[in-house]
């Protein structure tokens, strides 16, 4: 049998084409098995870039509102479900509580709440009552007369805002004093022989004096 020039035997030809053709086999599978891999790393990427709330695999929770990357170097946003705590285990997590701060400064004082003062005085048989309302104005009863409940408050000198009255009766006259909210005092007097409302004494409450203010000293 005879070679050709270069020494080596026709055979030799064909067992290196041969493993020539293995090697590249395996290199184009070797490349074809990482290409998926490379395409869902991609995806991921891809979606991290769209939905920066969305944690890659891996990231573990941290306090505030982030994540820490893999790398250590960039934290991924949780979103606005997560404004109050932290993200962790695929959940938003509410941080610890913090310490309390400190007191505030006083705020002004409210208005004055309603009054509630009553009183009684006899004339007699005849009972008169006084009582103060909600809106500061006094009231006067005359079981004698129709009505029989009267607004001293529209007499001249009234201080308003009442919350405090007191009645006393001596002869034919009634004394109301009363006191407000800001702590005036005023006293005025209704003649209340014969009935009001009756010849020779005025109707409630023009058959009461002005009011004349007692307030005493601070």
């Amino acid at each position: 049998m005879k070679y050709s020039g270069n020494g080596r035997a026709p055979g030799s030809h064909r067992g290196n084409r041969s493993r020539a053709r293995i090697v590249t086999a395996a290199v184009i599978g070797a490349c074809l098995v990482a290409s998926p891999q490379a395409s869902a790393h991609a995806a991921t990427e891809k979606v991290r870039a769209v939905r920066p709330d969305s944690p890659a695999a891996g990231d573990t929770a941290a306090p505030g509102r982030g994540f820490p990357h893999a790398s250590g170097k960039r934290t991924v946003r949780t979103g606005e479900k997560c404004k109050k705590g932290y993200f962790k285990d695929g959940k938003c997590q509410r941080g610890p509580r913090g310490p309390q701060g400190p007191r505030g400064p006083q705020g002004p004082q409210g208005p004055q709440g309603p009054g509630a003062s009553i009183d009684t005085t006899f004339q007699g048989s005849v009972a008169f009552l006084g009582a103060t309302r909600n809106d500061g104005a006094t009231l006067i009863r005359d079981p004698r007369t129709i009505p029989r409940w009267f607004d001293l408050s529209l007499l001249p000198g009234y201080p308003g805002g009442a919350v405090g009255v007191s009645l006393a009766s001596i002869g034919n006259d009634v004394h109301v004093t009363i006191r407000n909210a800001d702590g005036r005092v005023a006293h005025t007097v209704c003649a209340v022989q014969p009935t009001p409302g009756t010849p020779g004494n005025p109707a409630w409450p023009r058959n009461c004096v002005p009011f004349t203010d007692l307030t005493p000293p601070n």
